[in-house]
C-alpha cells in the first residue's frame, strides 16, 4: 500500500506548475505526481510524509490545503491519461537516483504528470507538447542508458454529427420535377389552347 494525497493549490501558469513539481520531486518516497489544472489540485502518490508535501507547497504557492489523504495499492497500468505519454526505460534502483530523475523531468516545459516504477525500470511522463528528445537528453545527464520505450498520443475525439433537420431535403428543388422514379413523379402536361385554322376564311378590311 502507498499514500495518495490531493492538495488544493493554485498552479495556473506554466512557471508555477514547473516549480511545484520540482519542489515535490525533491521529497523522499515520491513515485507519482500529477497536476490537475481544472480542479486546482496536485496529486502525489508514494511513501512520503504528507506534512512535508503541504509544507513545501505552502512556501512556494502561499497556500496549500490537503483535500484528501488515503492509502491505495500501487496503480497498474500508469494512472496518467488524456495526454501525451512518453515511456522511458531507465534504471532508478536507489532513492537518491529516483529523486534526481524526478527533479530533472519536473523542470521540463509542458509536464503535467510523472509516474516512476522502479521495479519495472520505467518512467512514464505525461504532458502537453512534450518533446521526447528533450526528455532523453535531460535524463541522460543524471542517469546513463535512458532510452525511449514508447510514445503515445491521446486518442482524438470523433467529430460530433449534428442532428439533421427532417424538413430539409438534399434534392435540389429545381430537379424534383425531372427525374421520375427517383426524385418524384413527373407532373401532368399543361393543356394547350389554340384556335382552329380555316383557309376559306375571308377577311374584308
Amino acid at each position: 500500500m502507498e499514500k495518495r494525497i490531493e492538495v488544493k493549490v493554485s498552479v495556473g501558469d506554466e512557471t508555477r506548475r514547473q516549480k511545484a513539481l520540482e519542489a515535490v520531486s525533491k521529497l523522499k518516497g515520491i513515485r507519482y505526481m500529477r497536476i490537475d489544472v481544472q480542479m486546482g489540485t496536485l496529486v502525489v502518490r508514494g511513501g512520503f510524509d504528507p506534512v512535508c508535501v503541504t509544507k513545501v507547497l505552502k512556501k512556494l504557492c502561499g497556500s496549500a490545503a490537503i483535500d484528501s489523504l488515503k492509502e491505495v495499492p500501487p496503480p497498474s497500468p500508469s494512472p496518467i491519461d488524456n495526454m501525451r505519454l512518453i515511456v522511458v526505460r531507465v534504471m532508478v534502483g536507489d532513492e537518491t537516483k529516483r529523486q534526481k530523475v524526478l527533479e530533472a523531468v519536473a523542470k521540463l516545459k509542458g509536464i503535467m504528470g510523472v509516474y516512476i516504477m522502479a521495479e519495472k525500470g520505467t518512467l512514464t511522463i505525461g504532458g502537453v507538447g512534450v518533446d521526447p528528445v528533450c526528455v532523453i537528453m535531460k535524463l541522460r545527464k543524471v542517469c546513463e542508458g535512458a532510452t525511449i520505450d514508447n510514445v503515445k498520443d491521446p486518442p482524438k475525439k470523433p467529430a460530433e454529427e449534428k442532428d439533421k433537420d427532417p424538413t430539409i431535403s438534399d434534392v435540389p428543388c429545381c430537379l424534383s420535377h425531372y427525374w421520375p422514379g427517383y426524385y418524384g413523379p413527373i407532373p401532368p402536361p399543361y393543356p394547350l389552347c389554340y384556335e382552329e385554322y380555316n383557309p376559306n376564311t375571308c377577311v374584308i378590311v
